[in-house]
């Protein structure tokens, strides 16, 4: 912790606005990529990212587990899974 705070030190006067904004275009950025992969997953599946099915969400979030492989530990993927479907369960039929 010590290291990081004397890290901070070292940031010139000013340049954290310059160092927020980068951050926050960079999550805009992750934004816009987890939107158009899940969009391309609609695609894929054939269904409708405007107009989602019950089916259509829990394919997609099956798709998402195997993306999700690549980049997070498995107890992780198996939590935000079952949030996702606890949620998922709760929205009726068409």
């Amino acid at each position: 912790m010590l290291v990081l705070e004397r890290q901070i030190q070292k940031v010139r006067q000013g340049k954290w606005a310059e160092l927020e904004a980068i951050d926050k275009k960079f999550n805009e950025m992750k934004k816009s990529h987890v939107k158009e992969l899940i969009q391309e997953i609609f695609h894929k599946i054939g269904g409708n990212f405007n107009d989602p099915t019950k089916e259509n969400l829990e394919e997609v979030v099956e798709h998402l587990k195997k993306f999700a492989k690549v980049y997070r530990k498995p107890e992780i993927i198996k939590k935000h899974v079952s949030e996702i479907i606890f949620l998922i369960n709760k929205i009726e039929n068409k």
